[in-house]
Protein backbone atom coordinates (compact mmCIF):
# COMPACT_ATOMS: atom_id res chain seq x y z
CA UNK A 1 0.00 0.00 0.00
CA UNK A 2 0.92 3.46 0.00
CA UNK A 3 0.28 5.00 3.63
CA UNK A 4 0.41 8.56 3.62
CA UNK A 5 1.67 10.69 6.83
CA UNK A 6 2.22 14.55 6.41
CA UNK A 7 5.20 15.71 8.21
CA UNK A 8 6.03 19.22 9.22
CA UNK A 9 9.49 19.34 7.74
CA UNK A 10 11.94 21.79 6.79
CA UNK A 11 10.73 25.47 6.89
CA UNK A 12 7.55 24.85 8.08
CA UNK A 13 6.19 23.07 5.24
CA UNK A 14 3.92 19.96 4.83
CA UNK A 15 4.84 17.46 3.17
CA UNK A 16 3.87 13.73 2.59
CA UNK A 17 5.99 10.45 3.51
CA UNK A 18 4.91 7.29 1.87
CA UNK A 19 5.63 3.93 2.58
CA UNK A 20 5.30 0.98 0.62
CA UNK A 21 3.90 -2.56 0.94
CA UNK A 22 1.60 -5.20 -0.77
CA UNK A 23 -1.53 -3.48 -0.31
CA UNK A 24 -3.02 -1.49 -2.96
CA UNK A 25 -5.28 0.67 -0.77
CA UNK A 26 -3.68 3.44 0.67
CA UNK A 27 -6.52 3.65 3.42
CA UNK A 28 -8.59 0.53 3.46
CA UNK A 29 -7.03 -3.47 4.79
CA UNK A 30 -5.91 -3.81 8.31
CA UNK A 31 -2.69 -2.10 8.56
CA UNK A 32 0.45 -2.16 11.33
CA UNK A 33 2.14 1.08 11.50
CA UNK A 34 5.06 0.97 13.60
CA UNK A 35 6.77 4.38 14.14
CA UNK A 36 8.33 4.15 17.77
CA UNK A 37 11.88 5.01 17.78
CA UNK A 38 12.90 2.60 21.07
CA UNK A 39 16.84 3.90 20.84
CA UNK A 40 15.58 7.55 20.87
CA UNK A 41 16.61 8.79 17.65
CA UNK A 42 14.41 11.57 16.23
CA UNK A 43 13.78 9.40 13.11
CA UNK A 44 14.54 5.88 11.85
CA UNK A 45 16.16 5.75 8.53
CA UNK A 46 13.08 4.18 6.92
CA UNK A 47 11.87 7.95 7.11
CA UNK A 48 14.63 9.28 5.56
CA UNK A 49 16.05 11.64 8.22
CA UNK A 50 12.56 13.71 8.80
CA UNK A 51 11.10 14.22 12.40
CA UNK A 52 8.98 11.97 13.70
CA UNK A 53 8.75 14.31 16.72
CA UNK A 54 6.79 16.77 14.84
CA UNK A 55 4.32 15.05 12.76
CA UNK A 56 1.35 16.53 11.66
CA UNK A 57 -1.05 13.64 10.56
CA UNK A 58 -1.77 9.74 10.85
CA UNK A 59 -4.43 8.39 9.75
CA UNK A 60 -4.94 4.59 9.38
CA UNK A 61 -8.29 4.73 7.67
CA UNK A 62 -10.69 1.75 7.38
CA UNK A 63 -9.36 -1.89 8.82
CA UNK A 64 -8.58 -2.99 11.89
CA UNK A 65 -5.21 -0.83 12.30
CA UNK A 66 -2.47 -1.19 15.01
CA UNK A 67 -0.85 2.25 15.07
CA UNK A 68 2.09 2.46 17.13
CA UNK A 69 3.70 6.14 17.51
CA UNK A 70 6.08 7.93 19.48
CA UNK A 71 5.75 11.87 18.63
CA UNK A 72 5.80 15.32 20.06
CA UNK A 73 3.26 16.75 18.13
CA UNK A 74 -0.13 16.11 15.68
CA UNK A 75 -3.00 14.15 15.51
CA UNK A 76 -3.45 10.57 15.49
CA UNK A 77 -7.00 8.94 13.96
CA UNK A 78 -7.44 5.28 14.43
CA UNK A 79 -10.48 5.49 11.56
CA UNK A 80 -13.18 3.29 11.17
CA UNK A 81 -12.99 -0.72 12.42
CA UNK A 82 -11.44 -1.72 15.64
CA UNK A 83 -8.01 -0.29 16.14
CA UNK A 84 -5.17 -0.65 18.36
CA UNK A 85 -3.22 2.62 19.34
CA UNK A 86 -0.57 3.30 20.85
CA UNK A 87 0.74 6.19 21.59
CA UNK A 88 4.33 7.94 23.48
CA UNK A 89 3.78 11.14 23.25
CA UNK A 90 4.22 14.93 24.65
CA UNK A 91 0.95 16.70 23.33
CA UNK A 92 -1.23 14.96 20.83
CA UNK A 93 -4.23 14.81 19.67
CA UNK A 94 -5.64 10.70 19.80
CA UNK A 95 -8.88 9.78 18.19
CA UNK A 96 -10.11 6.19 17.78
CA UNK A 97 -12.79 6.58 15.58
CA UNK A 98 -15.39 4.24 14.81
CA UNK A 99 -15.27 0.36 16.05
CA UNK A 100 -14.08 -0.84 19.43
CA UNK A 101 -10.55 0.32 20.33
CA UNK A 102 -7.89 0.19 22.40
CA UNK A 103 -5.96 2.76 23.27
CA UNK A 104 -2.73 3.02 24.77
CA UNK A 105 -1.39 7.17 25.73
CA UNK A 106 1.73 7.49 27.76
CA UNK A 107 3.00 11.19 28.39
CA UNK A 108 4.55 13.96 30.66
CA UNK A 109 4.51 17.71 30.35
CA UNK A 110 1.43 16.70 28.06
CA UNK A 111 -0.24 20.27 28.39
CA UNK A 112 -2.77 19.62 25.30
CA UNK A 113 -3.11 16.47 25.40
CA UNK A 114 -6.45 15.21 23.99
CA UNK A 115 -7.75 11.78 23.38
CA UNK A 116 -11.43 11.08 21.90
CA UNK A 117 -12.12 7.13 21.85
CA UNK A 118 -15.07 8.05 19.41
CA UNK A 119 -18.26 5.52 18.95
CA UNK A 120 -17.81 1.79 19.75
CA UNK A 121 -16.68 0.50 23.36
CA UNK A 122 -13.32 1.52 23.25
CA UNK A 123 -10.36 1.29 26.21
CA UNK A 124 -8.72 4.36 27.00
CA UNK A 125 -5.90 3.65 28.92
CA UNK A 126 -3.95 6.87 30.10
CA UNK A 127 -2.56 5.49 33.59
CA UNK A 128 0.46 7.15 32.62
CA UNK A 129 -0.55 10.57 31.28
CA UNK A 130 0.40 13.09 33.75
CA UNK A 131 -1.87 15.71 32.13
CA UNK A 132 -4.67 15.92 29.56
CA UNK A 133 -8.06 15.26 28.60
CA UNK A 134 -9.88 11.77 27.81
CA UNK A 135 -13.06 11.95 26.47
CA UNK A 136 -15.21 8.67 25.89
CA UNK A 137 -17.51 8.71 22.91
CA UNK A 138 -20.82 6.87 22.34
CA UNK A 139 -20.03 3.61 23.37
CA UNK A 140 -19.79 1.75 26.70
CA UNK A 141 -15.93 2.95 27.38
CA UNK A 142 -13.45 2.41 29.96
CA UNK A 143 -11.02 4.45 30.93
CA UNK A 144 -8.30 4.39 32.77
CA UNK A 145 -5.91 7.08 34.49
CA UNK A 146 -4.33 8.05 37.27
CA UNK A 147 -5.25 11.16 38.66
CA UNK A 148 -2.14 13.75 38.82
CA UNK A 149 1.63 14.00 39.38
CA UNK A 150 4.64 12.33 38.06
CA UNK A 151 8.50 12.50 37.91
CA UNK A 152 9.13 15.62 35.85
CA UNK A 153 6.44 18.08 37.90
CA UNK A 154 3.82 18.27 39.97
CA UNK A 155 0.09 19.82 39.65
CA UNK A 156 -0.54 17.60 36.70
CA UNK A 157 -4.20 16.07 35.97
CA UNK A 158 -5.71 13.80 33.71
CA UNK A 159 -9.34 14.18 33.52
CA UNK A 160 -11.03 11.85 32.22
CA UNK A 161 -14.94 11.99 30.87
CA UNK A 162 -17.39 9.58 30.20
CA UNK A 163 -20.43 9.51 27.40
CA UNK A 164 -23.73 9.06 26.75
CA UNK A 165 -23.95 5.26 27.28
CA UNK A 166 -22.65 3.05 31.09
CA UNK A 167 -19.25 3.56 31.03
CA UNK A 168 -16.62 2.64 33.90
CA UNK A 169 -13.86 5.20 34.74
CA UNK A 170 -10.90 3.79 37.31
CA UNK A 171 -9.22 6.42 38.97
CA UNK A 172 -6.24 6.14 40.79
CA UNK A 173 -6.24 9.32 43.08
CA UNK A 174 -3.88 8.16 45.62
CA UNK A 175 -1.51 10.49 43.70
CA UNK A 176 -3.41 13.66 45.08
CA UNK A 177 -3.20 12.65 48.78
CA UNK A 178 0.50 11.57 48.66
CA UNK A 179 1.57 14.73 46.89
CA UNK A 180 1.62 18.69 48.34
CA UNK A 181 1.29 20.06 44.76
CA UNK A 182 -2.01 18.14 43.25
CA UNK A 183 -4.92 20.12 43.12
CA UNK A 184 -8.45 18.59 43.35
CA UNK A 185 -8.86 16.03 40.71
CA UNK A 186 -11.61 16.03 38.33
CA UNK A 187 -13.66 12.87 36.81
CA UNK A 188 -16.97 13.54 34.80
CA UNK A 189 -19.20 10.39 33.88
CA UNK A 190 -21.73 11.64 31.39
CA UNK A 191 -24.87 10.21 30.61
CA UNK A 192 -25.83 6.87 31.12
CA UNK A 193 -25.23 4.58 34.19
CA UNK A 194 -21.64 4.94 35.32
CA UNK A 195 -19.29 3.55 37.48
CA UNK A 196 -16.53 5.17 39.03
CA UNK A 197 -14.17 2.55 40.37
CA UNK A 198 -11.56 4.88 43.03
CA UNK A 199 -8.20 3.71 44.51
CA UNK A 200 -7.37 6.30 47.25
CA UNK A 201 -6.08 5.85 50.99
CA UNK A 202 -4.94 8.24 53.65
CA UNK A 203 -1.81 9.46 52.19
CA UNK A 204 1.56 9.69 52.67
CA UNK A 205 2.91 9.70 56.29
CA UNK A 206 4.90 13.25 55.88
CA UNK A 207 2.00 15.38 54.73
CA UNK A 208 0.37 15.50 58.38
CA UNK A 209 4.24 16.64 59.37
CA UNK A 210 4.10 19.57 56.88
CA UNK A 211 0.83 20.15 57.18
CA UNK A 212 0.93 20.88 61.00
CA UNK A 213 4.34 22.91 60.03
CA UNK A 214 2.60 25.48 57.98
CA UNK A 215 2.87 24.30 54.45
CA UNK A 216 0.84 24.52 52.34
CA UNK A 217 -1.51 22.01 50.64
CA UNK A 218 -4.42 23.23 48.11
CA UNK A 219 -6.54 20.44 49.43
CA UNK A 220 -5.63 19.47 52.75
CA UNK A 221 -6.77 21.22 55.89
CA UNK A 222 -5.75 21.11 59.31
CA UNK A 223 -9.18 21.03 61.30
CA UNK A 224 -9.29 22.36 65.10
CA UNK A 225 -9.52 18.84 66.42
CA UNK A 226 -6.27 18.32 65.43
CA UNK A 227 -7.05 15.85 62.65
CA UNK A 228 -6.15 16.03 58.92
CA UNK A 229 -8.88 16.35 56.21
CA UNK A 230 -7.63 15.92 52.59
CA UNK A 231 -9.76 16.73 49.51
CA UNK A 232 -8.77 14.30 46.76
CA UNK A 233 -11.62 14.13 43.69
CA UNK A 234 -14.51 15.61 42.35
CA UNK A 235 -17.17 13.78 40.22
CA UNK A 236 -19.30 16.93 39.31
CA UNK A 237 -22.26 14.97 37.85
CA UNK A 238 -23.01 12.12 39.70
CA UNK A 239 -26.07 10.68 39.70
CA UNK A 240 -27.85 8.61 42.63
CA UNK A 241 -29.37 6.07 42.15
CA UNK A 242 -28.08 5.40 38.45
CA UNK A 243 -24.32 6.24 39.03
CA UNK A 244 -22.27 3.98 41.39
CA UNK A 245 -18.77 5.03 43.18
CA UNK A 246 -16.71 1.57 43.80
CA UNK A 247 -13.92 2.28 46.31
CA UNK A 248 -10.62 0.04 46.97
CA UNK A 249 -9.88 2.82 50.02
CA UNK A 250 -7.40 -0.44 51.83
CA UNK A 251 -4.74 1.72 53.61
CA UNK A 252 -0.89 1.27 52.76
CA UNK A 253 1.37 -0.47 55.87
CA UNK A 254 2.54 2.61 58.00
CA UNK A 255 0.15 2.15 60.92
CA UNK A 256 -3.22 3.46 59.90
CA UNK A 257 -6.60 1.49 59.31
CA UNK A 258 -9.77 2.18 58.08
CA UNK A 259 -12.79 2.76 60.63
CA UNK A 260 -15.30 4.54 58.72
CA UNK A 261 -17.28 5.93 55.70
CA UNK A 262 -19.72 8.19 56.21
CA UNK A 263 -22.04 10.84 53.67
CA UNK A 264 -22.73 14.48 54.42
CA UNK A 265 -24.28 16.75 52.21
CA UNK A 266 -22.65 20.35 52.11
CA UNK A 267 -22.71 23.75 50.46
CA UNK A 268 -20.29 23.38 47.92
CA UNK A 269 -17.85 27.02 46.61
CA UNK A 270 -20.30 27.40 43.95
CA UNK A 271 -23.15 27.74 46.17
CA UNK A 272 -25.02 24.09 45.54
CA UNK A 273 -25.32 21.71 47.63
CA UNK A 274 -23.40 18.41 47.47
CA UNK A 275 -22.20 15.32 49.01
CA UNK A 276 -19.14 14.51 50.46
CA UNK A 277 -18.23 11.08 50.93
CA UNK A 278 -15.72 11.09 53.38
CA UNK A 279 -13.39 8.22 54.27
CA UNK A 280 -11.85 8.35 58.05
CA UNK A 281 -8.14 6.75 58.66
CA UNK A 282 -6.68 6.14 62.28
CA UNK A 283 -3.48 5.23 63.87
CA UNK A 284 -2.91 4.96 67.54
CA UNK A 285 0.29 7.12 67.35
CA UNK A 286 -0.53 9.69 64.32
CA UNK A 287 -3.09 11.94 63.76
CA UNK A 288 -6.77 11.06 62.33
CA UNK A 289 -7.17 11.24 58.86
CA UNK A 290 -10.55 12.36 56.88
CA UNK A 291 -10.04 11.88 52.74
CA UNK A 292 -12.84 13.24 50.85
CA UNK A 293 -14.47 12.66 47.74
CA UNK A 294 -16.87 15.13 46.46
CA UNK A 295 -20.09 15.14 44.38
CA UNK A 296 -22.09 16.99 43.47
CA UNK A 297 -25.44 15.81 43.91
CA UNK A 298 -27.67 15.13 46.75
CA UNK A 299 -29.27 12.36 47.76
CA UNK A 300 -26.86 9.84 47.59
CA UNK A 301 -27.45 6.87 49.87
CA UNK A 302 -25.00 4.51 51.07
CA UNK A 303 -26.34 2.20 47.72
CA UNK A 304 -25.23 4.36 45.79
CA UNK A 305 -21.50 3.30 46.80
CA UNK A 306 -19.74 -0.05 47.46
CA UNK A 307 -16.50 -0.38 49.57
CA UNK A 308 -14.25 -3.19 48.67
CA UNK A 309 -12.54 -4.77 51.20
CA UNK A 310 -13.70 -2.89 54.65
CA UNK A 311 -11.90 -4.73 57.32
CA UNK A 312 -14.12 -3.69 59.82
CA UNK A 313 -14.93 -0.33 58.50
CA UNK A 314 -18.01 1.41 59.87
CA UNK A 315 -20.43 2.59 57.36
CA UNK A 316 -22.34 5.24 58.51
CA UNK A 317 -25.87 7.26 57.18
CA UNK A 318 -25.94 10.47 55.66
CA UNK A 319 -26.05 13.41 57.91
Amino acid sequence: MIFAITALIGFGLLSTVPLDDDDNDARDGDDVIDLFDANGSDAPTAWMGQDLNNLDLVDGGSGDDVITLETEDGEVHGGEDDDTLTVYSFAPQVYGGDGDDPITVTSSDSNGLLVEGGEGDDIIDASAVEDGRLNRGAGNDLIIVEGGGGPNGIGYVAVPSGGDRDDIIRFDAMTAVNDLGIEMQLAYGGAGADIFEVSVDKGAAEIGTEIGSGHDHPNATLLDDGSLRIETLTIPDFEPGIDKLVLDATPQNDGYALSGLSLSEVEKDDGETGTDVTLTYESDDQITRHVVISLHATGVTLKDIELLDPEGAELLPLT
